[in-house]
């Protein structure tokens, strides 16, 4: 296991989450799915950057936001591959951001089993949404 993945994994059992180590090939089916259906480039960049049709705000705590909107519902967490080809399954938004409260900062995307959204926050500090996250977002930030 490489650094975020050891983070992770700490995390989970430091907060006792309800999560799962997936595998680096489970990763990278999460991400090629995800670039499969809501990227708009050639897959050079970082999917981030290729992502359409998506909602993005700037703010270094948004990655807290995440359990709001997939509560207590089950959720993918991908790390960017370039960092480290990492790949965990929790059981929900609130165990997902009680873990990463307890990590360094890097790159992810969250999404469901069925690939309808995807929540990433970047090392630019913006949470960034698509699909069905992409309205809940945009509603987020008109609230504040």
């Amino acid at each position: 296991m490489g650094s975020i993945q050891n983070e992770l994994a700490e995390g989970i059992r430091t907060v006792g989450a309800n999560a799962r180590v997936l595998s680096g090939t489970d990763s990278d089916q999460i991400l090629a799915a995800l670039r499969s259906r809501f990227g708009a480039g050639n897959g050079a960049r970082a999917l981030w950057e290729d992502l359409s049709d998506k909602a993005s705000h700037h703010n270094p705590d948004a990655w807290r936001w995440i359990s709001d909107y997939v509560q207590d519902r089950h959720c993918l967490l991908a790390t960017r591959p370039s960092l480290e080809r990492a790949a965990f399954e929790f059981g929900s938004g609130e165990d997902l951001v009680k873990v990463l409260a307890e990590c360094s900062a890097f790159e992810f995307y969250v999404t469901d089993k069925e690939f309808s959204y995807i929540l990433c926050f970047n090392h630019h500090d913006y949470l960034i949404a698509v699909g069905s996250a992409k309205n809940w977002l945009q509603g987020r930030v008109s609230a504040t």
